[in-house]
């Protein structure tokens, strides 16, 4: 693990320098101070002085104002005590695909095995908005981080990231004494909210307050260096970016560098030095194992500087010796009046390193601003140059070609002044001698000599209009003056015809330019964005098929797995498997891994299929041998069974008879008159009558209620006022409403004492409970109807008790004879037969 490399601090650097917002007010020095001391350690120890090194670059503008950068790097800080807690915010957004995705999921694993076991750890995602993957602090490796690590796993990358918010509540679930830590894995672009400096600075704020320190591993194509490096000086956390090609290799090392004491700075105090602003004001957290570098407007002239701090509880003050940095230094006026431009809140320096690669990106821009000038000057483009010179003013980059490339176009527009002024002077020069010598200038001189002066005010105008259009950056604004100065020389009456035309001309031609280059502005300014969306659609691609190869390895894998599971056995795995396949070719039709799959897996299918059918039918095949030879098992059919004559059955059929089935609900007087009035003959006549007026006329008719139960109906989508046509005469009320309700769907019921008109899936809830008699069905056979039954006495005797029976001959004999009169199932003790059925046994 090592800081960020040279084109990702460039990059951080150069957003530091060259963007920003409105900027706000800085909170006052003693409103700062007050809020540190506040958060200090009442009657906490003191350690003795510590004196290390304070590294210096300054650098003077133009204007002779001076900027410093001091770099201060903490030494010999107190152990911490006790354990610490730490939120480990992953960034789940749809940056974080592919290999980005994949090496936080391995850097949080490892992170969780490295971290000590007193630590307690809590883990959440974070893209539109927070969410917890765990219920509260845990040990790193409690079987809750272990589930919150796959959940994680799970989470699909998609929308944006909201940074800002999710740090303010994630500061809020600390709930322990010690050291509070947020590690942010992603890259820091908080997309799905605008982050103003108001906003920004409330986050610092609620940082300080919860004393919490916000560490950064970036992982991700493009990122934030702005943001995320002002977090790191702001709060005192440490910054990494993937500097192996898997960066769970770099776990151990995070976790060390991680948990490192902080000195939380009170004061800083530059002996000696009154004249130096240091932004910001208040103090920053000092680390062991990186510089916190402090900007400065003005000179560090003192030679020492003390810092007051606290550590893990330990009042702590450490004195720096003043020395010289050995880096170019011409980047900090242009960055230090950024910083103090949005309120000292974004220096976004963290480190040694971070200040030299600062310096290097600076040189590199004002060499390529030099080779644009350069290119601008041999190119005769004046605008494009004032551009450069305005630009390489505002930076504070102190070129000397620039410089020297700028005196020359200078000294060029100078002399071809000078020269028009001339040939203005040698053009009026006749026309001053007119005047007759010894007499005062006439009327007509009067008037020509105005006409000149006028003419000569309008041509200084023109140049003056003309030469804007050509230098200016808008061109837009150099229309709209190019056309208000046509105007005034058409307004003009009082020149000569010939100079005005020609002015118009001039006018006229440069207004076509103007408009031509604004053309070729809107043209390129199109290119771009369509340039842009271009580069921003194939970006979408890329990383669409990142996900497309993620998601075929992983059906690839998944089809593995089912095809080893239905070789042992599962043969529903083959099927499955065949489906996953189907899914993978759909993602992929062209890929040779899918198609292959899918053959293997159809293959598979179908040949279990035949092999489960051809052993079915060998199974078959042997048990239906047996039934054969089971068949040719000969028994004997002694005694006999006889059945009783059709007499018999009739009898018992026509007794049960009354069995057949019972209501066990009894109906009240109006459910009857209902039920009587539905037997009973009706006569209706409906043409184009609403169902509501038809069935009213009915229950007037029949003396019957009737209720609509519309609530029902209306769910169906069936309306009430639906027109009926129906003619009928002589048939029941039953008939008369099934025919008139079935077309619309509808039926009735009676419940509730009334005949409920509702919709036929209703109806079908409506429930009776009956009672049919099954006793032949339930109760076991004691005897068979036998020669023994029929003629009672000794044989049925003998055979009971020979035999002993299937019952136990309480009803005369068991067996399979009967006993006495009345042995067996078809005895019928209760009621006689008839004489009848008598006479013929």
């Amino acid at each position: 693990m090592h800081f960020l490399s040279q084109r990702q601090w460039s990059r951080l650097v150069l957003a530091a320098l060259l963007t920003g917002s409105a900027p706000l007010p800085m909170l006052s020095a003693a409103d700062e101070k007050a809020a540190l001391t506040s958060l200090q350690v009442a009657n906490a120890p003191v350690a003795k002085p510590v004196i290390v090194k304070a590294q210096v670059l300054q650098q003077s503008d133009a204007t002779g104002a001076n900027y410093s950068a001091i770099a201060l790097r903490a030494k010999e800080l107190p152990a911490v005590a006790g354990s610490q807690e730490v939120v480990i915010l992953v960034d789940t957004s749809a940056s974080q695909v592919g290999a980005y995705r994949t090496g936080a999921l391995g850097l949080v694993g490892e992170l969780l095995k490295s971290l000590p076991a007193e630590t307690k750890v809590r883990v959440a995602a974070v893209d539109l908005q927070i969410e917890p993957l765990m219920a509260g602090f845990a040990t790193p490796g409690s079987p809750e981080s272990s589930a919150a690590l796959d959940q994680l796993k799970a989470r699909t990358p998609l929308g944006a990231t909201n940074l800002p918010s999710a740090l303010d509540e994630a500061a809020t679930w600390f709930a322990g004494n010690g050291p509070r830590h947020i590690l942010y894995i992603g890259d820091g672009n908080s997309t799905a909210e605008f982050v103003s400096l108001g906003r920004f600075q409330s986050t610092l704020e609620s940082l300080d307050k919860n004393q919490v320190a916000v560490h950064s591993y970036v992982l991700g194509p493009k990122f934030n260096g702005k943001m995320i490096g002002s977090l790191s000086q702001r709060t005192g956390g440490a910054l990494w970016c993937a500097a192996a090609d898997v960066p769970s290799q770099d776990a151990v090392k995070v976790a060390t560098s991680l948990l490192a004491p902080i000195l939380r700075v009170s004061e800083v105090i530059p002996e000696g030095d009154l004249s130096l602003q240091l932004i910001p004001s208040h103090g920053l957290p000092l680390r062991t194992d990186r510089e916190t570098v402090y900007l400065g407007l003005g000179a560090v002239n003192g030679t020492e500087i003390t810092v007051r701090g606290n550590a893990g509880g330990v009042e702590t003050t450490q004195k720096f010796e003043v020395s010289q940095m050995g880096r170019s230094s011409a980047f900090l006026p242009s960055f230090v009046r950024q910083v103090v431009a949005e309120g000292g809140l974004t220096n976004s320096l963290a480190g040694l390193e971070a200040v030299g690669l600062a310096s290097s990106e600076f040189e590199e821009g004002a060499k390529l601003l030099a080779a644009r000038a350069e290119q601008a000057a041999r190119q005769g483009d004046r605008q494009v140059l004032a551009q450069v010179a305005a630009q390489a003013d505002f930076l504070s980059i102190q070129s000397a070609a620039i410089q020297r490339i700028v005196d020359e176009q200078n000294k060029s527009q100078i002399a071809a002044k000078t020269v028009a002024q001339t040939e203005t002077e040698s053009t009026d020069a006749p026309l001053v001698e007119r005047t007759v010598p010894g007499q005062g200038p006439s009327l007509l001189d009067e008037r020509e000599q105005l006409i000149r002066v006028q003419a000569e005010k309008l041509r200084q105008q023109v140049s003056s209009t003309v030469q804007f259009a050509r230098s200016a950056v808008d061109s837009g604004a150099a229309l709209d003056e190019l056309k208000r100065s046509l105007t005034s020389v058409r307004a003009a009456i009082d020149i000569n015809a010939d100079e005005r035309i020609r002015l118009e001309r001039v006018l006229a031609s440069e207004i076509l330019a103007t408009t031509n280059r604004i053309e070729k502005e809107n043209l390129d300014r199109v290119r771009n964005l369509e340039r842009s969306a271009q580069l921003e659609a194939q970006q979408r691609l890329v990383e669409q098929s990142i996900l497309d190869e993620d998601r075929l390895a992983n059906l690839i894998d998944r089809i593995r797995a089912l095809m080893n599971a239905g070789r042992h056995g599962d043969d529903a795995a083959f099927a499955e498997a065949e489906a996953v396949a189907r899914v993978a070719t759909d993602l992929r039709p062209d890929n040779g891994a899918a198609a292959a799959a899918l053959f293997n897996a159809e293959a598979a299918t179908q040949l279990r299929r035949a092999f489960r059918l051809r052993s079915r039918r060998a199974d078959m095949f042997l048990e239906t041998l047996y039934q054969v030879e089971l068949s040719h098992i000969p028994f004997p059919d002694e005694p006999p069974v006889v059945f009783p004559p059709a007499e018999v059955w009739k009898a018992l059929s026509e007794r049960r008879r009354r069995y057949q089935s019972v209501d066990l609900r009894q109906n009240s007087p109006n459910e009857q008159k209902i039920l009587s009035a539905l037997d009973q003959p009706t006569e209706v006549e409906f043409i184009d009558t609403s169902l509501k007026d038809a069935l009213d006329f009915i229950e007037d008719l029949h003396k019957i209620e009737i209720w609509i139960n519309e609530a029902k109906i209306m769910e169906e989508g069936i309306a009430t006022d639906q027109p009926v046509n129906l003619q009928l005469s002589g048939v029941s009320l039953r008939s008369a409403l099934r025919l008139m309700l079935e077309p619309l769907q509808l039926t009735y019921v009676i419940r509730n004492e009334v005949m409920e008109i509702t919709t036929l899936t209703d109806a079908e809830t409506a429930l009776s409970t009956r009672v049919y008699p099954v006793a032949d069905l339930a109760v076991p056979i004691q005897s068979f109807y036998s020669a023994g039954g029929v003629g009672g006495g000794n044989n049925g005797m003998q055979n009971g008790g020979q035999q002993n029976g299937i019952g136990n001959g309480q009803q005369g004999g068991g067996g399979f004879g009967g006993g006495g009169q009345q042995g067996g199932i078809f005895s019928l003790p209760v009621e006689p037969l008839p004489a009848a059925v008598k006479k013929n046994r």
